[in-house]
């Protein structure tokens, strides 16, 4: 009975949820589209509205393209990052990693502005040389904040290697449905990164 209890809840906030986006914001979303139609952002949100125009619809995407044993792997993985991801963030509650990592991070903003860098959230060319001249001073990233950059690291490495066969599936299935441009730009963006 609560299980049912549960779904009908659900179902009547995911109702809820697809009407008041009809009612206040879809038709921003359209314009906003629109306006950028002649941008990746705005083919791939064109291709989004064409294929889902209700949650019912991304079920049915689901379905059709995630296979039943990827569901399963999924959830799997998803629960153990969940339990990792507590687990990270007790130790670095419990360590003073915030205080810490706010002192780090102070300290190499402070060290990459000036001269030519005047953004250091831009960072590259002279914010990029500062932040190496501070690490070259013998400032070094705090052990727990360097922990949780490398159980992030190996988490990428891992959903990469994992699941990316079926992301490049993915990958090609929207290709098929965009733009020699907007091809070109998810590639230079893909690149960049």
């Amino acid at each position: 009975k609560q299980w049912y209890q549960r779904r009908v809840a659900i179902t009547a906030g995911v109702a809820a949820a697809e009407l008041a986006y009809e009612n206040q914001a879809e038709q921003a979303v359209l314009d906003f589209v629109d306006s950028s139609s002649n941008t990746l952002f705005g083919e791939l949100a064109n291709l989004a509205i064409g294929q889902f125009d209700s949650v019912a619809d991304i079920k049915s995407f689901i379905e059709e393209y995630v296979s039943k044993d990827l569901k399963g792997k999924v959830a799997s993985d998803a629960a153990a990052a969940a339990k990792e991801a507590k687990k990270m963030a007790n130790e670095w509650c419990s360590s003073g990693c915030t205080g810490q990592s706010a002192d780090f991070v102070e300290a190499l903003f402070k060290g990459m502005h000036g001269g030519q860098c005047v953004d250091a959230s831009q960072f590259c060319g002279p914010c990029h040389d500062n932040a190496h001249a501070h690490f070259s001073a013998g400032n070094s990233i705090p052990c727990c904040m360097d922990n949780v950059i490398q159980k992030g690291i190996a988490a990428y490495e891992y959903v990469a290697e994992a699941y990316g066969d079926q992301v490049n599936e993915w990958v090609g299935l929207v290709s098929d449905e965009l733009s020699a441009d907007a091809n070109a730009k998810a590639v230079e963006y893909r690149d960049a990164v």
